[in-house]
C-alpha cells in the first residue's frame, strides 16, 4: 500500500457493515439501492468494509460496485477470514 495509506484523521474513511437483506428480497437490487443511498452523500474520502473470503455472491456485488480489494485480515484469533475492500466517495452516478 502507498505510504499514509492507513493513516486515519477520523473524517476520511466511513466503515460499511453488515448490509443485508432477507431473502424474499434478495436478487431485486435493494442490497444495491441502500448502498448507493448511504454512501451517495457521504462527505469522507473513502469507504472500506470486511467481506468473508468465501462470500462469493457478496463479493462479486462489491466488485461490480466499484469496491477494490486491498488485503486479508482476521481482526480477532477466532474470526473468520476477511478480504478488506475499499471504495472512493462520493460514488456519484455508481450503479
Amino acid at each position: 500500500m502507498p505510504d499514509g495509506f492507513a493513516e486515519e484523521s477520523g473524517k476520511r474513511t466511513f466503515a460499511l457493515n453488515e448490509l443485508m437483506v432477507v431473502p424474499l428480497w434478495q436478487g431485486r437490487g435493494v442490497a444495491h439501492s441502500l448502498h448507493d443511498e448511504l454512501l451517495g452523500g457521504r462527505s469522507e474520502a473513502r469507504a472500506t468494509l470486511l467481506v468473508r473470503e468465501n462470500n462469493s455472491s457478496a463479493q462479486n456485488a462489491y466488485a461490480r460496485w466499484g469496491w477494490q480489494k486491498i488485503g486479508e485480515l482476521r481482526p480477532y484469533p477466532d474470526s473468520p477470514h476477511f478480504d478488506a475492500m475499499v471504495l472512493p466517495l462520493p460514488i456519484g452516478g455508481v450503479s
